[in-house]
């Protein structure tokens, strides 16, 4: 893959942009700061697409919402129901309602809007102080040493970085059989414990509810995607 990276915008466009408009044939990868010019770029390419091949099918995505929606007024000139224009998230919903089985989901579930996520979470955080265990259980002795070292909030902190590793795939790391080993790290141990807990209770709430967050969106179509037969659909369907 090669590698342009743009000026800021001008009124016309400047030579770094037209090589990111004139490239053909391979993937490109441009860097592009605030003021670049990045969606007129997109735009313009998309169009330049459409000029050549007009029955061609592009996919633009873009992270926040409102520069997805800018996309989608500037091609509106398109007939879009041809394409996907959208958010990140956006991307990842859709791949999961046509390939729920490889998603791993039913396909139905609704997406919880950030704060209705953070509800969730804080529910499944609040058991841990008001669920009374035998001492000599192995997660309430876990708990009581963290609580000890890190204090209910600094506690809570590291529980809200477990819920971002967990939607990241990374809390399997943290989950491996030599942590619960004498031999392994202790106070590792003790956080895996206690933030598996955590977790396992947020996505029985989760489920309780028929929804997903975000961290599940993008997991269910990394999922997806990583099964060739929906990864050579996709691959066919945008030029």
């Amino acid at each position: 893959m090669t590698e342009q990276t743009l000026a800021p915008q001008a009124t016309r466009f400047t030579s770094e942009q037209l090589a990111v408009l004139d490239h053909r044939g391979s993937g490109l990868a441009v860097m592009a700061g605030a003021g670049a010019g990045k969606t007129t770029v997109l735009v313009e390419k998309c169009a330049r697409l459409l000029a050549i091949h007009p029955q061609a099918r592009i996919c633009a995505v873009s992270f926040t919402e409102k520069s997805a929606a800018d996309l989608r007024l500037k091609l509106s000139r398109f007939d879009l129901s041809r394409h996907w224009v959208t958010t990140i998230h956006g991307l990842c919903g859709l791949i999961l309602r046509e390939f729920p089985e490889a998603s791993g989901f039913q396909g139905e579930e609704r997406v919880l809007s950030e704060p209705e996520a953070l509800r969730l979470w804080q529910e499944a955080v609040e058991e841990l102080w008001f669920d009374s265990r035998d001492p000599s259980d192995p997660e309430a002795a876990a708990l009581q040493r963290l609580l000890a070292r890190e204090g209910r909030s600094g506690l809570e902190s590291l529980l809200v970085r477990a819920r971002e590793l967990e939607g990241a795939g990374l809390m399997e790391r943290m989950d491996s059989p030599e942590r619960w080993t004498d031999g392994g790290d202790s106070e590792l141990a003790d956080f895996s414990r206690t933030a598996r807990r955590v977790l396992e209770r947020y996505a029985e709430l989760k489920l309780a509810a028929g929804a997903i967050d975000f961290g599940d969106l993008e997991k269910a179509a990394s999922r997806a995607v990583g099964d060739p037969a929906v990864r050579r659909q996709l691959q066919s369907r945008f030029e």
